[in-house]
């Protein structure tokens, strides 16, 4: 599934176009995340169960375990955070 999103995404946008393409530090970028997370932890209705959102908030989850952790996963988990959160605004665009 995300392998066929980057695709989609590197097909029909050019790298500047990446949302964290000029985003000055890793860091920040773990912590728009956890901002993210945290924001949305209480949404209700519709929105709340959509799956791209829960499966966004727990790989977002995994990541900053990781990132604390300083897993070898984070990178990777990092990467999932950014297409799932990529595709979902390009989405509502």
């Amino acid at each position: 599934m995300l392998g066929k999103l980057e695709e989609q995404w590197a097909k029909n946008n050019r790298p500047e176009d990446d949302l964290f393409y000029y985003h000055p530090s890793e860091d920040k970028i773990v912590l728009s995340h956890s901002l993210f997370s945290v924001m949305t932890q209480n949404i209700k209705g519709k929105v709340g169960k959509e799956k791209y959102l829960l499966l966004l908030r727990q790989y977002q989850e995994e990541m900053l375990e990781a990132w604390l952790t300083e897993s070898s996963d984070f990178k990777d988990l990092l990467h999932y955070c950014n297409v799932i959160y990529y595709s979902r605004i390009i989405a509502y665009v």
